[in-house]
Order: structure tokens, then sequence, then C-alpha cells
């Protein structure tokens, strides 16, 4: 006779655990073999203490749903990334005082009941009421029930942990009888059956629609993550240094493209990939080749996180580091990408688990050799055609495993002609890691820096795998820092994102420092890109940032004029003269305060420079001179040329104050004074700064500009104080907010008409939605709620930028951060990974923090 007064727990996620000898007809199945979190459920006759009983109510119609869901859907491959749970389930029997009988009707299941709509747990909340739909969201993710009734003794659990990550592994003590005979009487006890049903915070449905809270390998705290299922099609994000050219992983695992420098287009890589093998079953991680695992990944530059899961008792979770090391500007320029693969055992006996990189493919290089190379305890493959030839190599740091190389060194035609593997028996509960490494060069005929540094690939991923875990290090530091500052969840996500184009557009050539591209598209750094950058990279690669500032000077015309790209042999122009003496004063770089003080000179020695005002040059293109207009021409007195001038008189007037240079500040605060009164007669309607306006030709816009005060927005940042009177500042932004936000149902327009319609006159560029611009707008507004002492600014400018960001990320722009988007469909167009995305980086410094 079994004892009054049982108790069963089980952790559901695969096939572990299994509950021994069930009869065929239990309530309580684990109902396939396969890896699926597959459970079918009886809940009878209910009866719960009044403490919890509406808390569980709601539970309890919750797991009825998503379990009778996941039974009936008993492949794991069957079940969407949006219905993947892991879940703990209790199920508790004490005796009643009536006495109970268990049903003889098995529960439903896959077999003998056809499968429910794809609901899930969402259809169950559907269908709950709303007192019940507040009940589950407001109680905590984890329902501990323990039982003190006579005659019942506890569950013993064990809990562990991945990588942060909470895992439960649970067995029952006394084990519950699943079978249809009654159970006994009890006279001083009652009976209930209580089913509860917990997700995990691992697998949380990978939506990628919305942020939520995730405990991350090395985070102190959680952070929110957008995490992205297999089926997302968005572009990858990029892993690599700077100026190192980069691998594109994309949300699927799959490694999409490969650049070997800076300058060098992606191409589709050669065949490479890991795979865990555990028993006979092998399955890719990451790769090439599609991954047939279910997984969730989560993308913050430059790291990215995959889950996958539980396969055969051994969970499996990998992250990928690049390696750009914020404030460390030589491991920076490593040419490779980081894996760190941890595993551990979540069966109850041990479990061996195999870990594998391969690489093969015949370009780069074509005809390539694998040979091996040892650096300590590292160890890796090489795969070279020839000295001076583009290479791949592929290493591992395996301690504590068994390891083995194959290289194919004699080109027989074996496929992968590279392949590590180190190899595991994992203790119940047991954990390890393996930090693989793929890194590249270029070949002796790259100009790049790290063609240079590097003599092949093997050296470079040598230094990458000794160097790895000062780099992840450094990485999560700079993300805590940025998590840990109370910035909007949207803001920080949209930063890493930006970011991610300091290893996507730099070029780095020996000897000289590294620059950034505007776009895909550019073949060498402009002013305006160096501009956007500015509070990212002197942040992070403060010296650097001042290295490419110096060799901007050494292009300037002997009239003080500065090019607005040095590169590709530009004239001077007027507007990048005055964005130089700007960047100058951001770096405080006081050895070129001389040849920044020439070049304000220059800017203010055209038509109308004693009226302290930098006018538009007729003929000229604007996109020439380094406007963010593109094509747009404008005429006269325009407000975001002409403001940016006036801010860089403010900055050369603290230079020459600086240099103790008297006379100069005298010419550049007459300057300053005359430009801000010529600016408003020339350009204030009562409302707004109007986008331009030349009477004499009688040429005008009554536009409103979304970036009508960004040289308020410049001498705000650089602590230049204000450029305009604090009643048009608040004036311009109201109308901004009331033209360009509501033209746009996602950020703002880049100029709106007098009566709300988008200003259509450059198409695009003033019809639709510029990021950076908006980026821009959203930081003066937050600027301005400070300086004016009004809140409701602030909100305004946070507004503006999360609708943008929302509106980016759910077009699947996350990494491809294109120059321009609709207006009304948020639709990406345009030159991709414009680096106007890393003004963002503004309204970070305006909300108090910095990019460090």
């Amino acid at each position: 006779m079994r004892k009054p007064g049982r108790l069963a727990c089980a952790w559901m996620h695969g096939r572990e655990p299994s509950l021994k000898r069930r009869p065929a007809t239990s309530p309580l199945s684990l109902a396939s073999q396969e890896p699926a979190p597959c459970l079918a459920i009886w809940s009878g006759r209910t009866r719960v203490p009044s403490s919890v009983s509406s808390l569980v109510a709601s539970w309890i119609r919750l797991a009825r749903a998503s379990f009778h869901h996941a039974a009936a859907r008993a492949s794991y491959g069957a079940m969407p990334s949006s219905e993947w749970m892991t879940t703990m389930a209790w199920m508790c029997t004490v005796p009643d005082r009536g006495g109970v009988s268990a049903p003889t009707t098995p529960a439903p299941h896959a077999e003998t009941s056809p499968p429910p709509p794809l609901s899930g747990i969402r259809g169950a909340s559907a269908r709950m009421s709303t007192a019940e739909r507040r009940t589950v969201a407001a109680s905590p993710l984890w329902m501990w029930i323990s039982t003190s009734v006579p005659g019942t003794r506890r569950v013993s659990t064990a809990s562990t942990r991945l990588s942060g990550r909470t895992i439960v592994r649970a067995r029952t003590v006394a084990p519950m009888a699943c079978t249809s005979s009654p159970i006994p009487r009890h006279p001083n006890a009652w009976a209930a059956r209580l089913v509860v049903s917990c997700a995990l915070a691992a697998a949380h449905p990978a939506d990628g629609q919305s942020l939520e809270p995730a405990r991350i390998p090395g985070f102190s705290r959680p952070v929110q993550a957008r995490w992205l299922g297999p089926e997302e099609r968005r572009g990858g994000i990029p892993l690599g240094g700077l100026g190192t050219g980069f691998l594109e992983l994309r949300p699927d695992g799959r490694v999409s493209a490969l650049a070997l420098d800076g300058a060098a287009a992606p191409t589709p890589p050669p065949a490479c990939g890991i795979q865990a093998t555990v028993g006979t079953e092998s399955v890719t991680l990451l790769g090439t080749a599609p991954t047939r695992m279910r997984s969730r990944f989560f993308g913050h530059f430059p790291m990215a996180d995959v889950e996958y899961g539980t396969r055969r008792g051994v969970a499996v979770c990998a992250r990928a580091v690049g390696t750009l090391a914020p404030g460390d500007l030589e491991r920076s320029g490593i040419p490779a990408v980081l894996f760190r693969v941890t595993v551990q055992c979540a069966a109850d006996v041990p479990t061996r688990a195999t870990l594998s990189l391969f690489l093969d493919g015949s370009a780069p290089p074509d005809g390539a050799r694998s040979t091996l190379w040892q650096d300590g305890g590292r160890i890796g493959v090489l795969l070279a055609g020839g000295e001076g030839a583009p290479s791949l190599a592929a290493g591992m740091d395996a301690g504590g495993w068994g390891v083995q190389v194959r290289p194919n060194t004699a080109l027989q035609g074996q496929i992968p002609r590279g392949r590590l593997e180190a190899s595991a028996t994992l203790r119940p509960g047991e954990e390890r890691s393996v930090l693989f490494v793929i890194g590249w060069h270029p070949g002796a005929r790259s100009p790049s820096r790290h063609a240079r540094r590097f003599r092949d690939a093997a050296e470079a991923a040598a230094r990458a795998l000794r160097d790895g875990r000062e780099i992840e290090v450094r990485a999560v530091a700079w993300q805590s820092g940025l998590y840990g500052r109370g910035l909007p969840d949207w803001l920080a996500e949209a930063s890493l994102a930006a970011a991610s184009l300091l290893t996507r557009n730099t070029v780095w050539p020996e000897g000289g420092a590294p620059r950034i591209r505007d776009s895909d598209l550019a073949a060498s750094e402009s002013l305006t890109a160096r501009h956007h950058s500015a509070a990212l990279f002197s942040a992070l690669f403060a010296s650097a940032h001042r290295q490419a500032l110096d060799e901007i000077a050494r292009t300037q015309a002997p009239d003080g004029g500065i090019p607005a790209n040095h590169r590709d042999g530009a004239p001077p122009g007027r507007l990048a003269s005055a964005r130089f003496a700007l960047l100058v004063w951001r770096a405080r770089a006081e050895a070129l305060y001389p040849a920044a003080l020439r070049a304000l000179r220059s800017a203010f020695a055209g038509p109308r420079g004693e009226s302290g005002l930098i006018t538009e040059p007729d003929g000229e293109a604007a996109s020439e001179d380094g406007r963010p207009f593109g094509p747009w021409q404008w005429h006269g007195t325009a407000a975001w040329t002409a403001g940016m001038g006036l801010a860089a008189l403010r900055a050369g007037e603290e230079m020459a104050r600086a240099q103790g240079d008297s006379r100069l500040v005298a010419w550049c605060r007459q300057r300053f004074e005359a430009g801000r009164t010529a600016f408003d007669q020339d350009l204030w309607n009562g409302r707004w700064h109007r986008a331009y306006t030349d009477p004499d030709q009688f040429r005008d816009s009554e536009s409103c500009l979304a970036g009508q005060l960004s040289g308020q927005e410049e001498a705000w940042l650089l602590g230049l104080g204000a450029i305009h009177g604090p009643g048009r500042i608040a004036a311009s932004l109201r109308s901004i907010e009331a033209l360009c936000m509501s033209a746009a149902k996602w950020g703002a327009v880049a100029a709106a008409r007098p009566n709300g319609e988008p200003d259509l006159e450059a198409g695009q560029f003033s019809g639709d939605v510029l990021p950076g611009e908006v980026w821009n707008l959203a930081a003066t507004a937050v600027l301005a709620a400070r300086e004016l002492a009004d809140d409701s600014l602030r909100g305004m400018g946070l507004r503006a930028g999360e609708r943008l960001w929302q509106g980016a990320a759910g077009a699947g722009e996350l990494w491809s951060l294109n120059g321009c988007i609709g207006r009304d469909d948020a639709r990406p167009y345009g030159a991709a990974h414009a680096a106007s995305w890393l003004a963002v980086w503004n309204l970070v410094e305006a909300l108090g923090g910095t990019a460090e």
C-alpha cells in the first residue's frame, strides 16, 4: 500500500528528467523521447488554500493551455521560438479527509488529439480575465510551492547555473503514484492537485520586437536584451576590431560575410563552423551552413550571445566577441573574432561532449594549404596559399579538455581542411568552456596596419587568444557602464548598434590614424563622418582621434581652409573649416589650436564674413562642403550652416583665450555678436528659424528645419553656452515638434512646410527622416530642458529619439543603419551603414553620460 501524501517535481526541458516506471495512462507524462519540452497534464478537482488561490488560479489556466499545446506538438523542431519554453511543473498530491479518486482517462496527447492552434502561452493569456492577467503579470517569475502536511516529504532539488542562467534539476524523494487507483483516505488532512507553470528567464520567447531583462555572463545586473530567433532575416552584427575588417554574424547563427580589412568589400566567407557533439548526434551552432538548433540571439556590440537550451542532457550557450576593446588601441587592431562556447551537463549521469571548430574553403586563399601552429598551450591551423598571400586561421585554448587537431597538409581533398576538437566527459552539473578564434590576414599587398603588424592569420589568432580574456572584460566593463547610467533601454540598444560602425566602417592604414568612412559606399573619411563619430571616438580612443585631427590639419590650405574630404583632393570649404575648429576644441587638442584658429579666419573671410555669418556659396552642391542634407541647395543665410558658424566662433574665442591672444579673442567675440544679431534678422519668422533666406536674389524657404538648432547643440555640448535667445530656442523646438515630428510616424522629417506637410524640395533629403539629424534634435531638446528648466522639452527629445529607433529596429535595421528611413513606414534606404547614426552618442552625452 502506497503511503499517503505524495509529492512530485519535474524539470521539463527536452527529455530531462524522465519519470521512471510510469504507466501508459499516467496523468503526468513526458510524452516523447525526442528532445522536446512535452508535457501532458491532467488537472482534476483542485482545492487550494485561500492564501494562494487567487494567484494559482491564473497560473493553472496558463499551464493547461501551454502544456497541452507542448504535448500536442511533440517535436522540438515543430515548436516555433515564440512558444519554446523551459518549464518547471509541480504536481502535488496530499491526503484528503474525504478521499479523491484519480481519473481513469489518460490526459490529452498528441497521438490521440489533434494539435491545438499555435497559441501557446499567448493564447492562454488571451482567454484570461483582466484580473487574472494582472495577477500573472504581478506574480514573481519563480513560484516555490512547499508543503508541511503530515505524511508528506519535501522534494529534493538541485539548482545549478550556466553562465548566469539558472537551470533547475529536480528529482522526487517520495515518488508519486501516477495510476488510476484511488488515493487512500486520511482522517486529518486535505487533498489538492496543483499544477504550477513557471517559465524560466532563459527561455522567454525570442520575438525580436521588444526588450526584456536578461542576465548575461559577466554582467553584475540584468541588461535589457532584444532576443532574436533563427527565423529572423535581419542583417548581421559585424565583429572584428578597429580597421581590421570583420566577420558578420546573423541571428540565425550564420557567418554571412568576411572583410579582410576595412577597405575591402565584404565577401561570402569560406566554409566554417562551430559544432557540438553529444553522444552520436552532432549539430552546428554557428557557421556558414544553417543551424538546425533552436536558438535565440542577442547582439550587443562588440559581442553577441546565443543560447541553445538543452540537447540530450547538455545545455549549450556561446558568446562571440570582436576584438574592439574600448580604451585599448593595440588590442583593438587584432583581425580576429573570439568564440567562447560553454556547455553544462544537465543530466543525472556523466555525459560525453565534443566541441569543434572547422575551417575550409578555397577562397581566400585559393589553393590554400592547412598547417599546424602552436603558441604555448594554444593550438590551431593556418590556411595560406603562400608567403604574402591572404590567409585564414582557426585556433583554440581548451585547457582541461582533450584536444585533437587535424590539419590537411597534403591537400588530398578531405573536407574540412582544418578541424579543432575538444572533448570531455562532464559530470552532472559540471560546466566547461572552450575559447575558439577565427583570424584573418589581408596579405602583404594590403596597406592596412594589421597587414604589417602580423605575419599571417595564425599570428593574429594566437594574439587574440592570449588577450581574449582582457578583450572580453573591457567590452563587458564598457557596456556595464553604459547600462548603469540610467539611460532609456532603447537608447542603450541604439548606442551599441551605432557603435558597430567603428568596426564596419573604419580603415586603419599603416603609419596613420584609424579613419571612419561615411558609409559602405564611401572610399575615405570625410570631415562630416569624423564630426558624427567625435563623441564616441574621442571617448574610447582619444589618442587616435587626436592623431586623425592632426592628419586633417596637414591638409590645410595656405589660407587656412580645411577640405570637407581631406583624402580625395576636395577644395577647402568654409563650413568644413568651422567644423574643424569645433572638433579641435572638443578634443582639447592644444597643439592644434593655431591651425584651428587659422581655419576659423578662413571660414569668415568670405562674403558677409565680418557680419559673423557663413553664407551658402552659389553653384556649390551642399554635399561638397559637408552639409547633411545631400544635394539640397540652400541660398544666402541657412539656419544649419550659420548656426554651426556661430558655435565655431565661440570655440575660437575660447581657444584664443587659452593661447593668451587677446586680439583674436576680440576678433571672435565681435563676429559672434554681429552674427547672432544677423542670424535672427535673416531667419526668424516669429515661430522658428526658416531653412534659408537670400533677400538679394529673392530666394528663401519658410520650411521648419529639424536641425535648425544644431549649432546650439554643439555649443552646449562643448560648454560654450547659448548662441540664441532662450525664448527663441524654446519656440523653435515647439515648432519642430508641431511640424517636423507630426509629419513623421518615426522620428521627425528633415524639414516641414508651415502647413505641416513634409518639404519635398530635395526629395528624401528634405521630406524623409535623416537619423543623424533626429539624434541631434533629441540631444538639443534634452540640453534645452536643462538650460531652460523646462522638463517637457526633455520628453520631446526622448520621444523623437525613441520613435526613430523603434521604427528602425522594427524594420530590421539593428545593424544595417541606412542613411534615410521612410517617414511613414520606417523603410530603410539610402547608403547603408551611415556614419550619421553615430550622432546618437551626442544624446548619450546630453543625458549626462560619456562614451567611456
